[in-house]
């Protein structure tokens, strides 16, 4: 019997094979490099969080309704847009806002910089409205200071 078979929605489809790598790499890490299983736990989520969840929740808000993306490209989209918003989030924060990178303060700035693409998605008309009022205002100073103007 196939799972295509079936009427079952699509992310229980793929989540059997995901459990099973899951399963596997829990074995791999115990096994062959002696970890813990809450180390390996650990490993494993550490890297789904940093690098999978913020591409993938900026692909899913942003790009993936306009543009008809296979999983395959959403898969490797999230992976390289997790790497730049990471690698961005953590520098601005370290550079800019003077805060030290730590596990915890890693953690925390990751889910911050999901929180702004959520609400970024959530607001994006009045965002949009209010760079468009914006935008209308700067044109029309523009053109009025142009006017003045004598040549």
């Amino acid at each position: 019997m196939k799972l295509d078979n079936f009427k079952i929605k699509p992310i229980l489809k793929y989540l059997i094979p995901c459990l099973i790598i899951f399963i596997a790499l829990i074995l791999v890490l115990d096994y062959y490099l002696k970890y813990s299983f809450f180390q390996s736990l650990r490993i494993i989520f550490g890297l789904i969080y940093v690098l999978f969840v913020p591409g993938f929740v900026f692909v899913r808000l942003f790009l993936s309704k306009e543009n008809n993306l296979d999983w395959f490209e959403i898969f490797g989209l999230s992976i390289g847009l997790s790497i730049v918003f990471v690698i961005l989030s953590m520098s601005v924060s370290n550079l800019i806002l003077k805060i030290p990178i730590t596990t915890l303060n890693s953690l925390l700035i990751i889910l911050v910089t999901v929180l702004i693409f959520v609400l970024i998605k959530k607001y994006q008309k009045q965002i949009s409205h209010f760079i468009g009022v914006f935008n209308e205002s700067v044109v029309r100073f523009y053109y009025k200071e142009d006017k003045n103007k004598k040549i």
